[in-house]
């Protein structure tokens, strides 16, 4: 009887956070990454306890060995899946994260563009330098969070 809640348990885990990491990934390919914090309790939830079933199966592999057929082929298909659903949001996070980081150099390279104009002479025939202490500073804000 351990041996079928264990599996069960397990299967049931994989399948809420495969069904939480696919409503994730439906997020990034809508470009709404917002909306990603909605999930996060649950998820982290949900990983802590795949977490603690997959060490309890890791310290007891007897319960492996005493399930039935179709448990394990019903945990190896949760798991199959899981695996593909992972992969697909490991692309996701990398091209949104890839997107970000070029449309953020572009945005440094244009402002510091600004803030030192080319070198040469100005309309009163005097040469312009490259930084001049009258400007302004231009201040610029990172948040890396993807």
């Amino acid at each position: 009887m351990r041996t079928r809640k264990a599996i069960d348990t397990l299967t049931d885990i994989t399948t809420r956070l495969d069904d939480v990491m696919a409503k994730e990934n439906q997020i990034l390919i809508n470009r709404l990454p917002h909306e990603l914090a909605g999930y996060s309790a649950e998820k982290e939830a949900l990983a802590s306890a795949y977490e603690r079933e997959m060490a309890e199966l890791h310290a007891n592999p007897t319960l492996l060995s005493r399930a039935e057929p179709d448990e394990i082929s019903r945990l190896k298909s949760a798991t199959k899946r899981f695996q593909q659903v992972l992969e697909e949001h490991r692309r996701l996070v990398q091209t949104t994260k890839s997107v970000t980081d070029r449309m953020l150099k572009a945005i440094t390279e244009e402002v510091s563009a600004k803030q030192r104009p080319v070198e040469g002479y100005d309309r009163t025939a005097s040469m312009r330098t490259a930084f001049n202490r009258n400007e302004k500073p231009v201040s610029l804000a990172l948040n890396q969070v993807v």
